[in-house]
This record gives structure tokens, C-alpha cells and sequence, in this order.
């Protein structure tokens, strides 16, 4: 997915200073490393430590995460621990802990939606929470994927499909591959080629491409034989 994080996402996806909050020398500041984010915050790491410093280089969550992603929605993703036994849980822009660091894995928030993962609970299977770390969709599907324009695609067994924000199955899992929706297109895969479909799960552009990426000011990049690629409209 693509996108979605694919949960390598994301999964992929992922902070001393000085007294004065400052980082305290351009030596430091070249050990350090640094992740942006769209809040005005960015994540840095100093030492083994993960903290937060705002467009002035201050400090304004001292380093004290052993990893830490950006912010979204106003909750940022932090690990307390290493990458193998560690917690993730979610913190504020006051660096205060919101959620308890509790899930072995954990993604941003979307649509006020998060997707975490305990091993040992929820037979494995990914849930969505909200903002206070409530279960709002049960566990049922073997891999998800982030909302996006209120839907958000899920794996049963093989195949991919969408719900929406109340974890009701709105397009039936039927595509090999999904991507997010955006300017209400998202593109899916049949076989080995890349269409798109609307918000009802109606092919309104037939599988036809290689690859085939999100619309964006209603132009999409498409490619053809991993050669040709330009760009599509609706």
C-alpha cells in the first residue's frame, strides 16, 4: 500500500541541550539527528535520547525517548525501550504521555484514528484507537492501513478493501493491492495492473497501468511497461 505506511510501514517508519534550551554548539548539533514534522516541532536525537526543539532550536521536550516520530494531529508516537522490547505510546506538545507507552507497534494519528499492535492481545491483529487510547474498531483484519478522507483500506486473507470511521466494511475486499484515497480516487491493483476507484468502490478508471499513484490538483502520475509514465486526470 503502498502508503500505508504500509505499516512498514511505516514500518517504517522512525531526541544536550544547553541551559538556556538551546543546543548548545554546531558540534552537537552535527551528532544530533533531526525528523521534522508539519507542528512546528522536530524530533531530535542528541546522544541516545529523543526530545523535541521548536523553529527557534529550543528545547521544549527534553530528550528523554529512546525513538520519537513526528507530530500529527497533535499527538506524536514515542518508545520507551529498545526497537525489540520496548513500548510505544503518545505524547502532547507539552511532551506530557497521553496514552501509556503499552503497544509493540504504533502509527500516527489520522482522522483522529491511530493503528497499534500488541503481540500477546487482540489475537495479533491490528486495532485502531482514538485520542484517549479507546479501541473504536474491533480487531479483525490482518493488516490496515491510515485514514485518509474518512476511509481506510484493510487486508482480510489475500485481498483489500475499505471501511470507514466506524470499522463498517464499505468496499469489499477484492483488489491485490490498495492505495489512499485523495480527491475521492484511490488506486487499487487487479492482477498485475493499477486502476481507480471512487468512494462507492465503482472503477472509474480501469486497471491499465504499472503503477499508478494518488491524484494530487486533479493530475495523477501513472506508469506504462516501467518506461512511459506521465500524468492522468479523472
Amino acid at each position: 500500500m503502498n502508503n500505508i505506511l504500509y505499516i512498514l510501514i511505516f514500518s517504517t517508519l522512525l531526541f544536550s541541550c544547553s541551559d538556556s534550551g538551546k543546543l548548545s554548539s554546531a558540534e552537537t548539533v552535527e551528532k544530533s539527528e533531526a525528523k521534522l514534522d508539519t507542528e512546528k516541532l522536530a524530533a531530535v536525537r542528541i546522544g541516545d535520547k529523543w526530545g523535541y526543539i521548536n523553529a527557534a532550536g529550543e528545547a521544549v521536550i527534553e530528550p528523554q525517548f529512546d525513538d520519537a516520530w513526528s507530530f500529527s494531529e497533535g499527538l506524536a508516537v514515542v518508545r520507551i525501550g529498545d526497537s525489540d522490547r520496548g513500548k510505544y505510546g503518545y505524547i502532547n506538545a507539552a511532551g506530557e504521555v497521553v496514552i501509556e507507552p503499552q503497544f509493540d507497534l504504533a502509527f500516527p494519528f489520522s482522522d483522529g484514528l491511530a493503528i497499534v499492535k500488541i503481540r500477546n492481545f487482540f489475537k495479533g491483529k491490528w486495532v485502531y484507537i482514538n485520542v484517549v487510547g479507546e479501541v473504536m474498531i474491533d480487531p479483525q483484519f490482518d493488516f490496515v492501513g491510515l485514514f485518509a478522507e474518512g476511509l481506510a483500506a484493510v487486508k482480510i486473507g489475500d485481498r483489500w478493501g475499505y471501511i470507514d470511521g466506524k470499522g463498517k466494511m464499505v468496499i469489499e475486499p477484492q483488489f491485490d493491492k490498495t492505495d489512499d484515497f485523495s480527491e475521492g480516487l484511490a488506486s487499487v491493483m487487479i492482477g498485475d495492473k493499477w486502476g481507480y476507484i471512487d468512494r462507492e468502490g465503482k472503477m472509474v478508471i480501469e486497471p491499465q497501468f504499472d503503477k499508478a499513484y494518488s491524484f494530487s490538483n486533479g493530475l495523477a502520475l501513472a506508469k506504462r511497461n516501467d518506461k512511459k509514465k506521465g500524468y492522468i486526470n479523472t
